[in-house]
């Protein structure tokens, strides 16, 4: 199935949502979820979207039509795309603080607070520690199966460090 009539219906859709008033100056939102401002632009159910002929007759595709197929798949892109935004909004608020919190501290960049609260604090594990792990993941077919406990070991604390640094 070609993606083209897929691509001309959505391509009437935006088209129709925009001459329906989506294009309107609005305030900001002042919801905390973004979803409350998304569906305030939405077409009546028969509004036509699309027209094309058929047998030389010409064919109407309604709002209500086009969601009738396509809801499904829009639900979850909507859904992706909300999951997206707190994620993005989550990380900025933490880099923010992160900053904020190294500049109280007179550090030079927040890479050197994250060594300070969590890369000192953090032990290089054991050999027997390390025979564990190796031994798990092994068991639950985590690693290849010719892969050996050296390879996985660190050489020295330099490699250790240089690990949790990637």
């Amino acid at each position: 199935m070609s993606l083209r009539p897929f691509r001309f219906v959505l391509s009437a859709l935006v088209a129709a949502s925009v001459l329906s008033g989506c294009n309107k100056q609005t305030s900001p939102a002042t919801s905390a979820t973004p979803s409350a401002a998304a569906g305030q632009c939405e077409p009546a159910s028969d509004t036509v979207v699309a027209t094309y002929k058929l047998d030389g007759a010409e064919q109407k595709v309604t709002y209500g039509e086009l969601t009738s197929r396509i809801g499904p798949p829009m639900a979850d892109l909507e859904k992706r795309k909300q999951d997206l935004i707190k994620r993005g909004l989550d990380g900025y608020i933490i880099e923010k603080l992160v900053q904020s919190e190294a500049k109280k501290r007179g550090l030079e960049n927040e890479d050197a607070l994250i060594k300070a609260e969590v890369e000192s604090k953090v032990a290089t594990p054991s050999d027997a520690e390390i025979q564990k792990i190796y031994d798990q993941a092994k068991a639950g077919n985590q690693l290849p199966p010719d892969v050996t406990l050296e390879q996985v070991k660190p050489r020295d604390r330099q490699d250790a460090e240089r690990a949790g640094q990637a």
